[in-house]
């Protein structure tokens, strides 16, 4: 009878990890994209500067 209880439990905490997981990684991608579009701004931001400076 307890067996049949809690049965469910490693599902039920398998699909929240699952879960959790995706989301996990779906900040991750966001994070690198923002850092991705921090760093070619300051590429272009390095890149005026030195121009200005060699003038």
């Amino acid at each position: 009878m307890i067996g049949d209880k809690y049965s469910f439990w490693p599902l039920t905490l398998n699909s929240v990890t699952s879960v959790h997981q995706t989301q996990i990684q779906q900040r991750i991608s966001e994070v690198s994209d923002s850092i991705k579009k921090e760093n070619i701004e300051l590429e272009t931001i390095t890149k005026e500067l030195d121009s200005k400076v060699k003038k």
